[in-house]
């Protein structure tokens, strides 16, 4: 782990040192800016699921947008703490296999999460880890509800979360310093530093963040509980792991002219958590079985960009790492050391080679196109990787490559028809074509109207058929005979925004229907013992209503959702609505301090899992988010100064009521009859300097 952390360091100090040397050199020299599309912060344009920027009143897919700004208010220093603030989102924390969502009631395996388009690789827990995804370089976030496989392919019949980073600055150079410190015990720190001149920009970032809520052997106490069946089970008195994360980002941009530029990233990130055991013997040579979950990612990107009159070309290319290493050691109090003989290490290394190319035009005032080609070959090798059909090998290789096309159409103002498709290949599951149709009406000036109808598609990931992950507290194994999942959508909406001039009144309504055939779910096939299987069919339906009331002291923000998700493998079970309400109140004080308060009531939800060869269903428990921030921003034209508190009443789980009794819908903490939620009450203060 040292080792990692000394690469870091070094990669962040080389980089700094060439952006110093950059900045000396730029004082004496004239700053070119940039004029290419992307390189201006337009909060209203919108890039995901269009086939060229487009302002977000005229985008075919409803984009919700969280932006840098909104990041720093609310004193969020890791993804899911920003996405737990949209609506129909919901977050899933496990103590070792980290942060994932679901979205509408589609879980995390079906939520493509990218990075400027680059799906990001290493699920754990069906999901992307949002923990391991810093903040430090965002410049904003777009979420977008349904089905999108036939323009992001595998990962995405649920929808997408599309991270965009800064690719250029303002002024000729920038020094950010960022600090935060949370009680009882979260430290985040970040610098970052960029400069541009003569259609060349580059920027360096760095971040460290520490979490540790209690002292370090508390982690050890185990309580005792007693089941619904009787039966006596253990588990940590307090659960949330000590965490601690190096990363850096690392981007350069070349403008060979005002309509092409190349685009290079880099990003690594190093994780360590630590499971301290229980203590066993305690009276005679005490010992207990402590285990270490290192993370490290390593990713590559490549874009290449060219404007030809009408046409737009973009070229990605990506090369993604990700290693997993547990490592399970005995420590043996008595002598205080750990015995070397009895240290068992597992490696899980998966690589993705990404490459996209695609072509978009707006041919005329009508009509718009896009086009490309899509190729994945991800890799997964380790000691728990098992290839029933090659069982020598340790190692094991699925490719798909992909056409797809977009056409908008717009037959009369305020009008735009859209279709696309994409067609699959696949190296194990042969041949699949996803189509989707879309329409948007400008009715009047105030209103707009969306429909939609979308097939979604679901390759099973390499976790999910040939990777098993089993510790103390997991005991789950693969199924290479999993079948692809497919989905139909079905979404309308409608906006109201209606401006007047110094307020805005902003309405939504949406109503939607998922339906997914072959899901695939954990099944327990002996007590806390875990495969995947699928299950016959899963649908997820509801209605939304958004509001916004914008003045100039005053913001507004709210919204009420109702939704049903079922499977129709139980039959005759009582179905009760999903909940989801939340409301935030922004107020501009005197010397323009900034004070918000966001209210979240997460509803109870339904949990499906296979016991004893039959669908059971639990329930998730509700329960309510409270959190206060306050910010003053620009103190001396240099400083953005915070504070606040985070989950004012104190929620750290919430109760898992029937399904089998001993957790067996909780796979991934076995014997436990309730579901971590959050982290429990947090106080913060924040300090941004923004040294030039």
């Amino acid at each position: 782990m040292r080792g990692s952390q000394n690469k870091i360091l070094k990669l962040l100090l080389l980089a700094g040192t060439i952006v110093l040397l950059s900045f000396l050199d730029l004082c004496a020299q004239y700053v070119q800016e940039d004029s290419i599309v992307f390189s201006i912060d337009i909060e209203d344009v919108v890039i995901t699921g269009q086939g060229l920027p487009t302002d977000s009143k005229n985008a075919t897919y409803k984009v919700k947008s969280i932006t840098q700004e909104q990041i720093i208010a609310r004193g969020h220093t890791q993804l899911h703490e920003a996405l737990a603030s949209l609506p129909n989102v919901r977050i899933t924390n496990d103590p070792i296999l980290g942060t994932s969502l679901k979205l509408r009631g589609i879980s995390s395996d079906n939520v493509a999460i990218l990075v400027d388009g680059v799906p990001i690789i290493g699920r754990l827990n069906g999901g992307v880890d949002l923990s391991q995804i810093n903040l430090s370089d965002i410049k904003k976030i777009e979420v977008i509800e349904g089905p999108l496989s036939m323009l992001y392919g595998n990962n995405a019949a649920g929808g997408v979360v599309n991270i965009i980073t800064h690719k250029s600055i303002a002024g000729k150079k920038k020094l950010r310093l960022d600090a935060q410190y949370e009680l009882p015990g979260i430290h985040n720190y970040a610098v970052t530093g960029a400069m541009q001149m003569h259609g060349f920009f580059i920027s360096a970032s760095g971040q460290y963040s520490k979490h540790q809520l209690y002292p370090l052997d508390s982690t050890r106490i185990f309580q005792s509980f007693t089941d619904d069946e009787g039966n006596t089970v253990q588990e940590e008195k307090y659960p949330w792991n000590p965490k601690e994360q190096w990363a850096g980002n690392l981007t350069t941009r070349y403008n060979l002219n005002d309509q092409a530029y190349f685009i290079y990233k880099y990003s690594y990130l190093t994780e360590e958590v630590t499971d301290l055991g229980k203590l066993i013997r305690p009276q005679f040579l005490p010992y207990a079985w402590d285990r270490r979950y290192e993370t490290d990612r390593n990713d590559h990107s490549l874009f290449y960009h060219q404007e030809w009159d009408k046409y737009l070309v973009d070229l990605t290319l990506a090369n993604n790492d990700f290693k997993r290493l547990f490592t399970t050691e005995r420590f043996n109090f008595e002598p205080n050391e750990i015995d070397p003989t009895l240290t068992q290490v597992d490696t899980n290394y998966v690589n993705l080679f990404f490459a996209k190319a695609n072509v978009s035009s707006r041919l005329n005032k009508q009509i718009n196109f896009l086009a490309g080609v899509n190729y994945n070959r991800e890799t997964a090798t380790g000691d728990r990787v098992l290839d029933p059909e090659n069982p020598e090998s340790a190692g094991v290789t699925v490719d798909d490559i992909s056409l797809f096309a977009n056409v908008d159409y717009e037959p009369i103002d305020d009008l735009k028809l859209s279709g696309s498709g994409r067609y699959l290949y696949s190296d194990v599951y042969g041949t699949n074509f996803t189509p989707a149709i879309q329409a948007k009406w400008n009715s009047d000036k105030f209103w707009t109207w969306r429909v939609s109808y979308a097939n979604g598609f679901r390759l099973p990931t390499l976790k999910e058929r040939f990777i098993n992950f089993i510790d103390i507290n997991h005991f789950i194994v693969s199924n290479p005979d999993l079948l692809p999942e497919s989905s139909r959508d079905f979404s309308l909406s409608s906006s109201y925004e209606r401006p007047d001039g110094d307020r805005l009144l902003k309405l939504d309504l949406s109503g939607y229907h998922t339906s997914i055939s072959d899901k695939i779910i954990l099944a327990a096939f002996e007590p806390g013992k875990f495969n995947y299987r699928n299950l016959n069919s899963f649908s997820s339906t509801g209605v939304n209503l958004g509001w916004q009331y914008i003045t100039k002291s005053w913001k507004l923000r709210g919204g009420a959702g109702a939704g049903y998700w079922t499977s129709n493998e139980i039959s005759g079970a009582e179905r009760k609505p999903v909940l989801d309400i939340q409301q935030s109140i922004d107020y501009l004080l005197p010397h323009n301090i900034n004070t918000s308060l966001n209210w979240r009531y997460v509803g109870s939800e339904p949990r499906f899992a296979e016991i004893n060869g039959n669908i059971v269903e639990s329930t998730i428990t509700g329960y309510s988010l409270l959190d206060l921030h306050f910010n003053k921003a620009d103190v001396m034209d240099r400083l953005h100064i915070g504070a606040g508190i985070k989950n004012i009443l104190n929620v750290s789980s919430t109760d898992i009521i029937g399904g089998s009794g001993g957790g067996g819908v909780n796979p991934h903490e076995t014997g436990a009859s309730s579901q971590l939620v959050n982290q429990g009450r947090t106080v913060y203060f924040k300090l941004i300097a923004d040294i030039f």
